[in-house]
């Protein structure tokens, strides 16, 4: 069986540089790989929407929850990128069961909001077969972090 997520991206945003863009995109993929390796989950929920002063990343599952296993590569991986443009991450329990990871990206005062070229879906993944859920995440100034390799 897979992994569901549901996907809700307005059509505006306001621009981002090319920095925030890759941590929202690796932030959100390593929060999917997390949730389809660890989570026992069959759904997630990714958000991407404007807030006062910036963008809020929001990736929710229905899985297990955090529980009390040591915090590995991949989440440290993400706050480090996080560190890097200057933004919040928080990781705390779902409403109801599993987790949820919040990204908060600061956009500069009077930047106008933008068409985004993101489309509002579903999609099915299976971790099991899809490559995309085996990428490893890495600070931003690492290139590694485009080659499969381990994590948690």
């Amino acid at each position: 069986h897979g992994l569901t997520v549901a996907h809700h991206v307005p059509g505006t945003l306001p621009p981002l540089t090319p920095e925030a863009e890759l941590v929202i995109y690796r932030v959100a993929q390593e929060s999917l790989t997390n949730t389809a390796r660890h989570a026992a989950a069959d759904r997630a929920d990714l958000t991407l929407r404007p807030v006062p002063g910036g963008i809020e990343l929001l990736v929710r599952d229905n899985g297990a929850g955090l529980g009390e296993a040591p915090e590995g590569a991949g989440i440290r991986g993400m706050r480090e990128r996080a560190l890097l443009i200057g933004a919040e991450i928080h990781l705390a329990p779902a409403p109801g069961r599993g987790t949820a990871v919040r990204l908060r990206v600061p956009v500069p005062a009077g930047e106008p909001h933008v068409p985004s070229t993101h489309l509002s879906g579903s999609v099915t993944a299976d971790p099991a077969t899809d490559p995309a859920t085996d990428r490893a995440a890495a600070p931003a100034t690492d290139r590694s972090a485009d080659r499969p390799g381990d994590r948690t």
